[in-house]
């Protein structure tokens, strides 16, 4: 008998006798994650197969935003200006694929503000305990300033990037600016964000 028939059905009786409803279902997935995908080799330019990783493509692809799927408050990085831009970001967030590299940055930048999470606060879905879902409907509801605005606040986001770190204040004042956000508008948003988050 080959090893792999073994070892399935060794992984299916041990299935069946945890959940006996599924025992079919997990045996079959134990086998693939325990013993066959591990010996494969995945090349991520190859035809789309049928057990290709579904999100690949928009994982690897250049100029990424991140962002966690369920949070406190929206935050972000642009993966690609990080030590993990090979990485593949698969469950417990999204990604978007930003047209330029200014773009992804400004994108980054402008989820981290305390304007963003008023924005999240009023129009995401609420999870358990305070939690929000900050899914791409939410996300693409913030506003993304073009032409030099945007080169700026790409400017401020590769600084933050680099350093690994923004003061909430410096970061919301940039922001505010490419927006033309008034002392009073500030003032609302943050009181709105104190209020309910």
């Amino acid at each position: 008998m080959a090893t792999w028939r073994l070892r399935y059905r060794r992984t299916a009786r041990f299935a069946r006798r945890s959940c006996p409803r599924f025992g079919q279902v997990c045996g079959v997935f134990a086998l693939v994650v325990l013993y066959i995908l591990p010996g494969m080799a995945f090349s991520y330019k190859s035809v789309q197969e049928p057990w290709t990783l579904f999100r690949l493509p928009a994982g690897l692809a250049g100029h990424r935003v991140v962002w966690p799927d369920i949070a406190l408050r929206p935050s972000a990085v642009a993966l690609d200006e990080t030590d993990l831009a090979a990485a593949v970001p698969l469950n417990t967030c999204y990604v978007a694929r930003a047209a330029d590299r200014a773009t992804a940055l400004a994108v980054a930048l402008i989820l981290n503000t305390t304007w963003a999470r008023a924005i999240a606060l009023a129009t995401a879905d609420e999870a358990r305990g305070g939690y929000r879902r900050i899914n791409a409907r939410v996300a693409g509801q913030m506003p993304v300033p073009a032409g030099p605005t945007r080169a700026r606040l790409a400017a401020f986001g590769t600084a933050a990037h680099r350093k690994q770190h923004a003061h909430q204040d410096e970061l919301d004042a940039a922001v505010a600016d490419a927006f033309g956000l008034s002392t009073a508008d500030c003032d609302l948003l943050r009181r709105f964000a104190a209020h309910h988050g």
